[in-house]
């Protein structure tokens, strides 16, 4: 487990390092607890709980809709998008400004879905 969250935290840094338009990348347990994140915040625990929270009612919507669950939710603010990617075992978030490369972005959440 110890080398699976270092790899985490590796990949994680080094998109932050390609990408200057990410703010923050965490990933989170589906119990709500941080796994990785980078950089840290002083409330990274709480940020967590909450996003993973995000998440529930947005697929029951979908559910209800007919269009079954979502592992994908994005949402925009004036000057960023917060996203909010379900994997198998665990949430990955990340908060980019606005004139991110979205499609390269979406990839690499993927990709850390993958190591998850």
């Amino acid at each position: 487990m110890e080398q699976k969250i270092e790899n985490l935290e590796s990949k994680i840094k080094e998109m932050i390092e390609e990408y200057s338009e990410i703010e923050r990348i965490m990933v989170i347990s589906k119990d709500g607890l941080m796994i990785a994140s980078s950089p840290s915040f002083e409330n990274d625990e709480e940020f967590a709980a909450k996003a993973v929270l995000f998440s529930e009612p947005l697929n029951e919507m979908l559910s209800n809709l007919g269009f079954g669950k979502g592992n994908l939710f994005i949402a925009r603010t004036d000057d960023r998008y917060f996203l909010l990617y379900e994997a198998e075992n665990a949430y990955i978030i990340m908060v980019v400004k606005k004139d991110a490369p979205m499609g390269f972005l979406l990839y690499d959440i993927e990709e850390i879905a993958r190591m998850v």
